[in-house]
């Protein structure tokens, strides 16, 4: 406790230390707070993020429940064919469509296309985890006094695979978060988009000038992976100290 204590401690110390270097920026080249572009663009990077991690987790888990709750096994056979396929292609070729649609397509076509290349990931996590809990003996039981399955779901299955659930979704949203940084950084995302990686951009194009936006950019975005890295922990960290309970 005293060890989380002190790493929270030094996070905020870091956030403030940050959001007081930012104050001190005035306005951009657009008029516009150094600070407020700065927590805007973080902001934006991280609702991104979700608009990926989000439904790809809620899809999947639908997709897990369906073949290890219900035992369809079609549906069971089908994914795992489905994402088989999607995993035999390189991991960098559903980077580059995430670009090319970045560039040319709504954002929505972007999303897509990074979901579908982190869904391998997703759902080879979920299953294992499910399946984990599926074997625990409180599951035979609920099925052997009668329980419906949806009660066996809502009662049993959601509260052991929340933790596992929500690293995971920590994960993705920091992936999908480097990716559209990496897009906006390189110049293939819409420059007036205001998020992390178009702010890279900008703060390399103005280094020669004032390189403070740039390394107050990198400097946001360690924080922020810094944030997501240790929620994933901390999530993971809960999981392993609690007793199992049916």
């Amino acid at each position: 406790m005293k060890q989380r204590a002190r790493q929270l401690g030094f996070f905020a110390t870091a956030v403030l230390a940050w959001t007081a270097v930012a104050s001190f920026q005035g306005v951009d080249e657009f008029g516009r707070s150094v600070l407020a572009v700065l927590y805007a663009s973080m902001g934006l990077s991280i609702l991104r993020g979700a608009l990926v991690g989000i439904p790809l987790i809620a899809a999947v888990f639908l997709l897990v429940t369906a073949s290890e709750v219900y035992s369809w096994r079609w549906v069971s056979v089908a994914a795992d064919f489905v994402f088989d396929a999607i995993e035999s292609v390189p991991s960098y070729l559903w980077v580059l469509a995430a670009i090319a649609a970045a560039s040319h397509m709504p954002v929505l076509a972007s999303n897509v296309a990074l979901a579908v290349g982190l869904s391998p990931l997703a759902y080879a996590t979920l299953k294992g985890v499910m399946k984990e809990v599926i074997r625990q003996p409180f599951i035979a039981g609920a099925v052997l006094s009668g329980l419906p399955r949806h009660v066996i779901l809502l009662r049993h299955v959601i509260p052991h695979v929340f933790a596992p659930t929500a690293a995971l979704a920590f994960n993705i949203l920091g992936a999908a978060v480097a990716v559209y940084g990496a897009i906006g950084a390189f110049g293939f995302a819409n420059r007036q988009t205001l998020d992390l990686g178009t702010l890279l951009l900008r703060g390399k194009e103005l280094a020669g000038i004032d390189a403070s936006l740039l390394w107050l950019t990198v400097a946001g975005y360690g924080l922020l992976f810094i944030a997501l890295h240790g929620g994933a922990r901390l999530i993971s960290k809960e999981m392993t100290e609690s007793p199992a309970h049916g």
